[in-house]
């Protein structure tokens, strides 16, 4: 049933030539966000605006630059601007959740959107 129901979705955006991102965007409009999942593609796009930066500085392929990533990421400006928006239950260690929130398989197609939002095709 799913799977009929995604090949539909495929067909209409594929008919009516509608991107990624648009179809990202159409979603979060049509579904809403809550703090959870808004805080997730936040902190999900600044990782992937500092891997792209890091790229175009040739560093990603230093050792540890994915948790270089991270760390900047924890202590940017907009990162903490973000974070005091988020209830009081849901503050912990950031470097740490992000960093495992970045490893996880079942975060792979959100992370893949956000590096398609911020202008490069491919994870990094």
């Amino acid at each position: 049933m799913i799977n009929n129901e995604w090949n539909s979705v495929v067909k209409y955006c594929k008919k009516n030539d509608i991107s990624p991102e648009q179809l990202t965007l159409l979603c979060a409009k049509t579904v809403g966000e809550g703090y959870r999942t808004r805080f997730l593609r936040e902190r999900f796009d600044l990782y992937a605006k500092e891997r792209i930066k890091q790229k175009s500085k040739n560093t990603q392929l230093s050792l540890g630059s994915k948790k270089e990533a991270v760390k900047n990421v924890v202590a940017s400006k907009d990162f903490i601007k973000e974070f005091l928006k988020v209830p009081r239950d849901f503050k912990h260690d950031q470097v740490k959740i992000l960093c495992q929130l970045i490893s996880e398989p079942r975060q792979q197609l959100a992370l893949s959107a956000a590096f398609i939002r911020c202008g490069n095709g491919e994870i990094i």
